[in-house]
């Protein structure tokens, strides 16, 4: 994802910068956190809790080694999005980024809105189809083609409608171009009172 002809690793990075500094989130969980992308912009005198959620245990050990000494608030959960054990109503802040396209998204998302505090958001990135690139980047990455027998690009619109059944309003959504013609939809959704 960081390969030069795909850039997708520094977009999420500076979105993931906007985001915490947009919501401040006192209580974060990021699903599909890898190595931790993004993770030095959040403040550990703003955020008390970050749950760093991801099946790769090697990807959670690279996140502890650079950021456990200077996050103390940090909990590094191996496990599936899917199945793991939070808390309901016990989040401020969920962040998805491009986790929906390999999970069943209206599952997620009802899994998610319970998680949520009423007023929580939800900041979702979507990788858009393109007319001029594959969803999976050719790269000389050989490990990055096995992506593209689980990977399902995700309409926007759906996900905003089981957003809407489930309680959650659109706050903001926008696109945030890259290269090879690739563009992501990023959607902040508002968890409301029910």
């Amino acid at each position: 994802m960081s390969h030069e002809s795909v850039g997708q690793l520094q977009a999420l990075n500076r979105i993931f910068a906007e985001i915490v500094v947009t919501f401040e989130p006192h209580r974060l969980a990021v699903l599909g956190c890898a190595t931790g992308n993004g993770f030095e912009h959040i403040r550990a005198d703003v955020t008390e809790l970050v749950m760093a959620i991801d099946i790769n245990r090697e990807y959670l050990d690279i996140l502890m080694n650079r950021y456990l000494s200077r996050l103390p608030g940090l909990q590094v959960i191996c496990g599936d999005v899917r199945s793991v054990n939070i808390e309901a109503g016990s989040l401020d802040h969920v962040h998805a980024g491009l986790i929906f396209e390999y999970v069943k998204a209206k599952r997620l998302m009802k899994r998610i809105a319970s998680w949520l505090k009423t007023g929580g958001v939800l900041s979702v990135v979507l990788q858009l189809p393109s007319n001029k690139s594959e969803p999976v980047t050719d790269t000389s990455y050989d490990s990055l083609k096995l992506l593209e027998a689980v990977m399902q690009l995700v309409d926007a619109a759906e996900l905003t409608t089981a957003a809407n059944d489930l309680g959650l309003s659109e706050r903001k959504s926008f696109d945030v171009a890259l290269k090879q013609g690739k563009r992501f939809r990023v959607i902040y959704y508002v968890k409301r009172d029910v």
